[in-house]
């Protein structure tokens, strides 16, 4: 190679290198004229977060070149995460001349369904789909709050269950303002429990004399869901022998509901009971003659008194006489022993309110019918015999209606129904826990020989010394020649003066 031509590659070596330089050196300048300082959002540029959930800004990071700039970051916008909607938050760095920015979205949201909740049981029956009264339901939203208003029910169309019977499903949706949903459902049995309604026509209480005619007026029945149906009678009336006769009416609608009603139809003869109506409170001995005790016991029965006179009385073997008052259900065991021991059942009334029952000569006899026919239909027990609420001779009665006490023991009398007063009053009325000496004392001290005595005691629960009063009455009456005998329809009796 000639010296010319090395010379010439050295120098063309040379120049590639410093344009080569040049290049790099360009590249960097205008790499650090043009680009600007980076940010990183921490967490990512977007997030979803519930609402109430509290947030917290995990900031970001900023260099440029590999110098921090982190100390350079500003930070501006605003996150309510109870408040649903998109917010925004922005990072700024400045270096030199050069600004950057980066941006985070943040998104609070409501995922959360509302709380529906029904009132009442889940299943309930009802005989009338038509007639259904919902008991109520509530729905409460995290976010919305009570949204009880919004709660939509839809019934179904009647369905036949597994075991027949109809059943409607009530269905209950709500929504809150961000489409979450919530669904309950209540199940309706549709059944037709109510008996039919029957009305006897004519009076429930009928009192004729021995030997007239008895014409049955019969009874009509309508049932909610059958309207009228029919009337099956049972029963006839001897209106030639003296007693009380019960007509029972009786009506069955489609669905096997049975009703019933009874009439009591009283054939008498020439005096209520053969019981004369005196004012003597002496009473007036029994016609085979001898001396009797009644033990008569009002305001029961009681669940801490009754029960231990039943078992005085049974334990002495003596029969006494019940008046009593409206009872719950829970005590008709109660009646049913006193029957079952031989005991008389009276009426005494369904209420003892005066203001009530002296209003009318109509709303005592209501009174005395209501308690009849619910012993009866309690028990099958019917009874004729009653004792005033006050006494025959009570003066209170004027308060309500003047001149009621006359008028209802003429009907009394009328109807065939024995009204009982006392002669002898062992003073139990006079408070509660009265010392059963006491109580012994009066009860004895008013007994006489040849005659019936009537004696007044009470068998509420209040009245706790009275079977301990009773107990030694009894010892005493035995001792003496005195026989104990429960009230009937046609014994001996003792009537107060009427007074109004």
């Amino acid at each position: 190679m000639t010296k010319n031509n090395t010379s010439k590659f050295a120098f063309n070596k040379k120049t590639a290198a410093v344009l080569s330089v040049s290049a790099v050196i360009i590249t960097l300048v205008l790499l650090f004229v043009l680009s600007k300082p980076g940010i990183v959002v921490n967490g990512g540029e977007s997030v979803t977060l519930e609402v109430f959930e509290p947030y917290t800004d995990e900031g970001a990071r900023a260099s440029y070149f590999g110098i921090n700039l982190n100390d350079r970051l500003t930070r501006d916008g605003h996150v309510d995460s109870e408040k649903t909607g998109t917010y925004t938050e922005k990072y700024y760095v400045r270096f030199l001349w050069k600004k950057t920015e980066a941006t985070k979205t943040i998104k609070v949201v409501d995922t959360v369904s509302p709380v529906l909740t029904l009132k009442g049981d889940p299943e309930i029956e009802v005989e009338d789909i038509n007639n259904f009264k919902d008991p109520g339901y509530t729905a409460k939203d995290n976010y919305d709050g009570d949204i009880t208003d919004k709660v939509k029910v839809t019934l179904s169309e009647i369905m036949v269950g597994e075991d027949g019977e109809n059943i409607v499903t009530a269905t209950y949706t709500v929504s809150d303002s961000a489409g979450n949903s919530a669904r309950q459902h209540r199940f309706i049995r549709v059944a037709d429990r109510t008996p039919p309604e029957i009305k006897i026509l004519g009076s429930a209480h009928i009192t004729i004399k021995k030997g007239d005619k008895y014409e049955e007026k019969g009874a009509e029945a309508t049932d909610n869901i059958d309207g009228r149906v029919d009337v099956s009678i049972e029963g006839t009336v001897d209106t030639l022998t003296e007693g009380t006769y019960k007509i029972t009416y009786t009506a069955e609608d489609k669905t096997g509901n049975k009703g019933k009603a009874v009439r009591f139809v009283r054939v008498r003869g020439a005096t209520a009971g053969g019981i004369p109506a005196t004012s003597d409170t002496e009473g007036e001995a029994p016609a085979q003659g001898g001396s009797y005790i009644y033990l008569t016991f009002d305001d029961g029965p009681s669940n801490n008194v009754t029960p231990r006179l039943l078992d005085i009385l049974k334990e002495n073997d003596v029969k006494a006489t019940f008046f009593i008052l409206n009872y719950s259900q829970e005590k008709v065991p109660l009646l049913k022993r006193m029957i079952n021991e031989g005991h008389t059942i009276a009426v005494h009334g369904y209420s003892h309110k005066y203001s009530e029952i002296y209003k009318s000569e109509g709303a005592f006899m209501n009174n005395v019918y209501k308690l009849q026919e619910k012993i009866y239909d309690d028990t099958g027990y019917v009874t004729n015999i009653i004792r005033f609420p006050g006494g025959s001779s009570n003066t209170i009665s004027k308060t309500y209606c003047p001149g009621v006490m006359t008028k209802i023991v003429k009907r009394l009398d009328d109807e065939g129904i024995v009204y009982v007063d006392w002669n002898v009053d062992s003073g139990d009325a006079n408070g509660s826990g009265i010392n059963a000496d006491k109580l012994y004392n009066n009860s004895v001290n008013g007994l006489k020989k040849g005659r019936s005595n009537i004696i007044l005691m009470h068998d509420s629960d209040a009245k706790t010394t009275t079977p301990d009063a009773v107990k030694r009455v009894i010892e005493y009456g035995k001792k003496n020649g005195y026989t104990f005998l429960p009230l009937n329809e046609s014994c001996a009796t003792a009537h107060h003066g009427i007074n109004n």
